[in-house]
């Protein structure tokens, strides 16, 4: 695992790996996991997912879900789901967004914001910075 980029807040962090762990996973956060290099099985309550490169799948905060496959590169953005749901007015939100949504404008939107937010988070330098949170803003909206 390497941390690129966390907010002091704790508001949002962004994780690459090389290595899949080796127990399921829960995170009280929202989650986006992004195949960088590779292919996964993503496996959740609602069945399984295969990721190649380039595919993204958001995962709910407390949803239980397991990586398998190769050698495979991923990211992982979590988000504060209390700081989200608060910024929404809602106690709770379920979000749907995986490859089978590939050809939607929001997805094309989205794949296109996280490159975005990689491509600063790897410059780590104060301009990089002031862009991450500002692409983590249009993270949130869209």
């Amino acid at each position: 695992m390497s941390s690129i980029f966390a907010d002091d807040s704790d508001f949002i962090q962004l994780d690459f790996f090389s290595e899949l762990p080796e127990q399921p996973q829960m995170s009280e956060n929202i989650e986006i996991l992004q195949v960088i290099n590779g292919e996964l099985l993503l496996q959740t309550g609602g069945g399984e997912k295969k990721l190649s490169a380039g595919d993204f799948v958001l995962i709910n905060a407390n949803t239980v879900y397991e990586l398998r496959g190769g050698a495979a590169i991923y990211a992982r953005l979590s988000l504060a789901a209390n700081r989200i749901y608060n910024l929404l007015g809602k106690s709770s939100v379920r979000f749907q967004c995986g490859p089978e949504n590939r050809e939607e404008p929001a997805y094309l939107r989205l794949e296109a914001l996280l490159w975005r937010i990689y491509e600063a988070a790897l410059r780590k330098d104060q301009s990089g910075s002031i862009q991450i949170i500002s692409q983590y803003y249009q993270l949130i909206e869209l």
